[in-house]
């Protein structure tokens, strides 16, 4: 396994993305090798104080009923319950907040101008990420922001400390050059004011954010 594969795998180990045998392959890894180990750790560092500051997004009350409906099982014996594989163990140890979190996935060769992901947050807006050709496209859509404030954008690579990207105000797009290497890239949304974070690092609340792996 690659630096980037183990990094893209601890990443969507992390989020819960995993598919419960990729889950119970993950967890057996992450007991058995330290590497793995420790970018999940740098995963849950990275993410963690992200989370704690997204607001929670309610579903409406019809869609957990819809939800419920559609997913409800036949009741299991006892023995089977204890050894379910927890698919969304990590998810939920991340906390609610990271309901805005989505799943960006990049292929080499993806056609020009192709919608690759919209960031949803909790007043409803959203932001629709297109990739074209060497530049990510963030078109913020209905998206509401409180009075002297802009929205501003900050990539944040693996190991590294995460970097402004550009400032999305009166509704404007915002077009940002693609990283060389994508794999493991997060973008997250925050509420700045006026020109942007004084000091290179958020200062607002971040309202929305999205992880970028590699197919």
């Amino acid at each position: 396994m690659t630096e980037a594969d183990r990094n893209a795998l601890a990443g969507e180990y992390v989020l819960g993305l995993l598919a419960p045998e990729d889950l119970a392959a993950a967890q057996r890894l992450r007991e058995t090798d330290p590497d793995f180990a420790q970018a999940v750790r740098r995963w849950e560092l990275r993410l963690l104080p992200i989370a704690d500051e997204v607001p929670p997004l309610a579903p409406p009350e019809r869609v957990w009923a819809r939800i419920a409906a559609a997913t409800a099982p036949a009741e299991t014996p006892a023995s089977q319950r204890r050894t379910a594989p927890r698919r969304f163990w990590t998810f939920g140890a991340l906390g609610a907040a990271l309901v805005a979190v989505l799943l960006l996935v990049w292929a080499p060769g993806t056609p020009p101008g192709r919608e690759i992901a919209t960031l949803q947050n909790a007043d409803g807006g959203s932001f629709v990420v297109r990739e074209t050709r060497q530049t990510l496209q963030i078109t913020p859509q209905n998206v509401r922001l409180p009075a002297g404030k802009v929205a501003e954008l900050w990539v944040i690579l693996p190991h590294q400390a995460p970097r402004p990207a550009g400032l999305m105000t009166g509704g404007g797009k915002l077009v940002t050059p693609l990283p060389d290497a994508p794999d493991g890239l997060v973008l997250a949304v925050s509420l700045e004011p006026p020109g942007g974070s004084p000091t290179g690092q958020h200062t607002g609340p971040i309202i929305a954010k999205a992880f970028i792996t590699k197919l």
